[in-house]
């Protein structure tokens, strides 16, 4: 049961999966984490990671030729910020997937990888879902010290 004194901001923001899209998203979490209590060294590191896990989910659903959208949502309270990257871009039919493509996509994933370990090392918490032919879900959580 949460503490009802506690103070909860959430907001959401859902931008094309472009990466034209990244400049509003960034300047969406500066303004979520000026309501936090995060020193600025901080709140840096945090428009860092999530800014790469939105920059790879949209560089990705690029190069796999996925349609859709890309929705962040914060949710702030007194003990903790919880951000989630929901991609709703619909996977291509998996019948025009050639073994080419692929392996060109798994080549292409792995530049990824340090984008991931910054990311583990800034935020507290991270969990990924996949639900297949509807999304994508990436939960970054960072505690208030």
């Amino acid at each position: 049961m949460k503490n009802p004194g506690l103070k909860v901001l959430t907001d959401t923001i859902s931008v094309p999966n472009r990466t034209s899209s990244l400049e509003k998203v960034r300047g969406f979490i500066i303004s979520m984490l000026g309501k936090t209590s995060f020193d600025e060294r901080n709140r840096h590191l945090l428009v860092l990671a999530i800014d790469e896990a939105v920059t790879s989910n949209i560089l990705f659903s690029v190069e796999t030729r996925r349609d859709g959208t890309t929705k962040v949502s914060v949710d702030i309270d007194d003990v903790r910020m919880k951000v989630v990257i929901e991609d709703t871009g619909i996977d291509p039919d998996s019948c025009d997937v050639t073994e080419s493509m692929l392996t060109e996509t798994l080549i292409k994933a792995r530049k990824y990888e340090m984008g991931i370990f910054l990311i583990r090392q800034i935020v507290d918490e991270m969990s990924y879902a996949y639900k297949k032919g509807f999304e994508n879900q990436l939960t970054l959580v960072k505690f208030l010290k």
